[in-house]
């Protein structure tokens, strides 16, 4: 509330039982009592004052405080507030494959509309009237055509926004090496479930094509001069399928030998998968491995038990004896007992 004088202004709020008052006005002055509330208009009871709309004009005298007469307050009339609805269009399309529906493809914007297909490969999205739409196709293990569509200034429902889409399909590579790591020649690789014959080259490289996106594929070298490990790669199939190694022995083992897996740049990676040493002997018993780092620490030893002339495989977690993880570089293994005399073979850690 605001009682005001032509010469002064003083605001006063009704405290929580409904009262008021004003201090240190000035006698014989004429005082206006504007009344405000942003929820409430007021009416004076009968017998005070015959109306108030709003204002009241009282005169206060000296030495006295104004008596101010009582109000009521009632709320105001709420007008109903009438909403529009923004006009919108759809937008839809289909997506197949091979000319069939295909299901379950997730279609999205960068406005945030999306949608998935249904059993019939349809989908539809909404868009403001007037607004830019650009549409996006997604399924794990498809590429689109067109990649995305854009639709500008639509105006209206737009059906015919479709899809083509296609399986991807990818390819295979590794190679086959010996225990020095050079490429093995004339291996014969078998992808079950795929059509077709694959060997490595003179390099010992390999390359496998129309691997389909999705599952798993098993893939078994041959050859008549050696055998291999692994025996069978069992593969998951992702985006990128390199460097699928195997290594590659003399079916008749003469003298004790023995290999790090990890590829042919000699890198393994612990994190992923066990340090794997390959041993292979024409004698049976019991072989000692000794880890060293590039100061020459011995950080690890492993023993095992092998048979003759049969692979046999111990594997080191990458882990030190005081239960440390051994970071990245460059480290040894030298192997005894069972024919092996203390052979040294290098290999790199990656983390």
């Amino acid at each position: 509330m605001i009682i005001e004088s032509p010469s002064s202004k003083v605001k006063v709020i009704t405290d929580d039982k409904g009262n008021f008052f004003a201090d240190n006005l000035a006698a014989g002055k004429k005082y206006t009592l504007i009344v405000q509330s942003k929820l409430h208009k007021f009416a004076v009871p009968a017998g005070v004052i015959d109306s108030l709309s709003g204002n009241a004009e009282i005169f206060l005298k000296a030495g006295k405080r104004a008596a101010v007469p009582n109000m009521t307050a009632r709320p105001f009339a709420q007008q109903p507030v009438k909403s529009v609805k923004p006009a919108s269009c759809i937008v839809s399309g289909r997506v197949t494959a091979g000319g069939k529906a295909l299901q379950n493809v997730s279609v999205n914007s960068k406005s945030g509309a999306a949608a998935a297909t249904n059993e019939n490969g349809e989908y539809s999205v909404s868009v403001m009237k007037g607004d830019d739409i650009t549409l996006e196709p997604a399924l794990a293990g498809y590429a689109f055509t067109p990649e995305t569509a854009v639709i500008q200034n639509v105006n209206g429902d737009k059906t015919d926004v479709n899809f083509q889409a296609e399986a991807k399909v990818h390819t295979l590579s590794g190679y086959a090496v010996d225990k020095d790591h050079k490429g093995v020649k004339g291996v014969s690789l078998k992808a079950h479930g795929l059509a077709g014959d694959f060997s490595t080259n003179a390099k010992g490289f390999y390359k496998i094509p129309g691997m389909p996106h999705k599952g798993k594929i098993t893939v078994v070298p041959e050859s008549a001069k050696y055998n291999f490990y692994p025996e069978r790669m069992e593969i998951s199939l992702e985006d990128e399928l390199v460097a699928n190694d195997i290594y590659a022995y003399p079916k008749n083992i003469r003298k004790a030998e023995f290999f790090v897996y990890g590829g042919v740049n000699y890198d393994v990676y612990p994190e992923i998968n066990p340090v794997s040493i390959v041993l292979l002997s024409p004698q049976g018993g019991r072989v000692s491995m000794r880890i060293t780092d590039e100061r020459g620490s011995v950080i690890k030893e492993v023993e095992t038990d092998i048979s003759p002339n049969t692979a046999a495989v111990a594997q080191w977690d990458g882990d030190t004896s005081s239960s440390e993880s051994a970071p990245a570089g460059r480290y040894a293994v030298s192997v005894s007992g069972a024919g092996f005399n203390g052979e040294i073979q290098e290999f790199n850690i990656q983390r």
